[in-house]
């Protein structure tokens, strides 16, 4: 059921029609600055939670995983020590 379906949409269109025209203004800026700012706030949080890691600290990020057919993992040769010679 959406707004307009069960009534709710015209008691809040005739409710705004009663105020004066700067104030449904206003409350058409103020409603969308709250929608901009949740937006913006969501944004910086999932910002936020990409760099900090398991302890929540912020800091380096862990190395990507890596894997694909040039990653050879337990299977690569051992590599020796260089020798001075």
């Amino acid at each position: 059921m959406t707004l307009a379906d069960s009534g709710k949409g015209a008691i809040v269109g005739a409710v705004v029609k009663l105020l004066p025209e700067w104030l449904q203004y206003a409350l058409l800026g103020l409603v969308l600055l709250v929608v901009v700012a949740s937006w913006a706030s969501a944004r910086r949080r999932a910002a936020v939670a990409r760099r900090t890691g398991p302890s929540g600290a912020v800091g380096p990020r862990p190395p990507e995983r890596r894997g694909g057919a040039d990653f050879l993992g337990a299977h690569a040769p051992r590599r020796e020590p260089d020798r001075a010679e």
